[in-house]
């Protein structure tokens, strides 16, 4: 058997690579280096800094000691407890952390409470923290490439002057971020001890991968197609 070759097989064979390699290279393209993306749990703490940021960018200029007030029941709430201590004390305020439950919070019994001598209340209330992954990135039948990255950290943030009970900020504040992250290494993205740091990744169905397949099949059989009827 002898195969005829001409010159439109170095053409075919070139548009069946791009085809096959195009979603690697958008992959590439898309998905920022892996020493420039930072994990699910960093993420976290910076949207509920920036959230606690409404709050204690309001307080006056004094130095006066703030009462922390927690609220809520979420599990990535001693996260935030732990952000708002060190964002007051980082301004050199004295932070007394108190929770909605327990009265006093590693704070010495004799500890004065009274307005006077802690004349600022912060009280935040953590709603949510929405991790998702949307998208998958394009495949060849069924390896991912790129996963996109959703973060979305929702909560209340209330200061008051407790000498007057007059409100200096009272607002609902939402902070996102997005990105792309390379399928291979989502797992180094996540933290087994935080619950919040993980999610399932939406596949976008079994129609997806079976088209994905589809369009695979056409392609082979394109060439054996092309080798039949070039050979003699």
């Amino acid at each position: 058997m002898r195969i005829r070759c001409t010159g439109v097989l170095p053409t075919f064979v070139a548009v069946l690579a791009i085809l096959i390699l195009a979603p690697f290279a958008g992959a590439v393209a898309g998905t920022a280096a892996p020493d420039t993306l930072h994990s699910n749990l960093w993420w976290t703490e910076s949207l509920m800094e920036d959230l606690l940021r409404v709050g204690t960018d309001q307080l006056p200029s004094d130095g006066n000691a703030v009462l922390l007030t927690p609220v809520g029941k979420h599990p990535a709430l001693d996260v935030m407890r732990t952000i708002a201590v060190d964002l007051v004390e980082g301004t050199g305020r004295a932070a007394i952390l108190l929770d909605d439950d327990i009265e006093e919070l590693e704070l010495d019994p004799d500890f004065d409470l009274s307005a006077d001598q802690v004349p600022y209340e912060l009280r935040f209330r953590l709603e949510d923290v929405r991790l998702e992954y949307p998208r998958v990135g394009r495949r060849v039948g069924l390896w991912r490439t790129w996963v996109d990255r959703d973060l979305e950290v929702s909560g209340v943030v209330t200061v008051r002057d407790r000498r007057s009970g007059r409100l200096l900020v009272d607002e609902r504040v939402v902070r996102s971020y997005g990105d792309r992250l390379p399928a291979s290494d989502l797992g180094s993205y996540e933290s087994k001890a935080y619950e919040f740091t993980s999610a399932q990744i939406e596949e976008g169905g079994f129609s997806a991968i079976l088209e994905e397949v589809v369009v695979l099949g056409a392609l082979t059989g394109m060439v054996v197609a092309y080798f039949a009827t070039t050979s003699n």
